[in-house]
């Protein structure tokens, strides 16, 4: 009875490490999402799905892309002023006194930053 007792345990345990590893391995998805703001308030877009990705670290890879690659466009006109932090980008219009934030997050690919879905 003992043996049976122990390899129960051990099964369970075996059973609990693959699925902790399964999930470690799930892929990533990166979202982007811009918000406008403007004398009159702001205006949060939804977040939109970009680009897949099999690692965390190749999803904040394809951020830190995507973040420079706005900042780039975005500096070269110079009534904007730009700024650049690690998941976003900060667009002034210096006429206008308008904003734009260009947000990029990266999530698991069973996390949706939508939320649930409606019936």
């Amino acid at each position: 009875m003992m043996r049976r007792g122990w390899a129960s345990v051990i099964a369970t345990l075996s059973l609990l490490a693959w699925a902790g590893t399964a999930n470690a391995e799930c892929g990533w998805v990166l979202w982007y999402r811009v918000t406008e703001y403007s004398t009159s308030g702001a205006v949060e877009g939804a977040f939109r799905a970009e680009e897949a990705y099999p690692t965390f670290a190749a999803c904040q890879a394809g951020l830190d892309e995507h973040v420079d690659g706005w900042a780039a466009v975005e500096e070269k006109d110079p009534d904007y002023k730009t700024t650049k932090r690690p998941n976003y980008v900060l667009v002034q219009d210096k006429n206008l006194k308008a904003q734009r934030l260009h947000a990029l997050r990266c999530f698991p690919e069973t996390v949706d930053p939508r939320g649930a879905k409606g019936k």
